[in-house]
């Protein structure tokens, strides 16, 4: 099993929780509302309280030829035709660039779902966008800012949430992994990286060092 397979059991955990665990008791605050971590909404959905992308930066240690895997996943819903009832089912976006692909320029992904349905059930459009770039900081080592990007691009307009859930992306996270080089801790960086640290910026998602080779957002 490699570091990515290993990773992917821990954010198995977290991919399903919202969803395996509704309702978690009548009494408890936790999972009243169902998929309540890493949803990303379509545009056009009405209320701009839930986010339609996530922005995570994290450092890297690796020389320019440095081969850099991405791996998107999220749930996408499946809603039962008439009781509304939702099934999800997983869903991974891949990519592999290096690490100069990277600092030449952005690095997208697109991605497009198609809707589709039977008697039974039915799956709404769902696309979006993986973007990835990076850029050499100063230091005493060869370590780069990585900013890796999802976006919701689904299309269609949406009044309330349970609309928009079949188009979200639904515990939407990263995993990120490198050869010939590692990542560094966001929560224990060496003292000379620590300022570049701080300078990072995580919006909807935090950077885990999950293992030397893996980090996981």
């Amino acid at each position: 099993m490699n570091g990515v397979d290993q990773v992917r059991q821990v954010a198995d955990a977290l991919l399903y929780e919202g969803y395996l665990l509704y309702p978690y008791r009548a009494s408890a605050q936790k999972n009243r509302s169902r998929f309540q971590f890493g949803v990303l909404m379509p545009p056009g959905y009405a209320d701009d309280s839930e986010a339609t992308s996530l922005h995570t930066e994290c450092l890297i240690e690796a020389r320019d030829d440095a081969q850099l895997d991405l791996l998107l996943r999220f749930l996408r819903l499946r809603r039962q035709n008439g009781d509304g009832w939702d099934e999800a089912e997983d869903i991974e976006i891949t990519g592999r660039t290096r690490l100069d692909e990277l600092l030449a320029g952005e690095v997208t992904i697109p991605f497009h779902l198609p809707a589709a349905g039977d008697a039974e059930w039915h799956t709404a459009e769902v696309a979006g966008v993986l973007r990835a770039s990076a850029r050499r900081i100063d230091g005493p080592y060869r370590v780069a800012r990585l900013t890796v990007r999802v976006e919701n691009r689904s299309s269609g307009e949406f009044a309330d949430r349970t609309a928009a859930l079949p188009s979200a992306l639904v515990s939407a996270h990263v995993l990120l992994s490198v050869s010939s080089g590692s990542f560094l801790s966001m929560v224990e960086p060496p003292e000379w990286a620590a300022p570049f640290v701080a300078e990072c910026t995580n919006e909807g998602v935090w950077p885990v060092l999950a293992s030397p080779m893996t980090a996981r957002t």
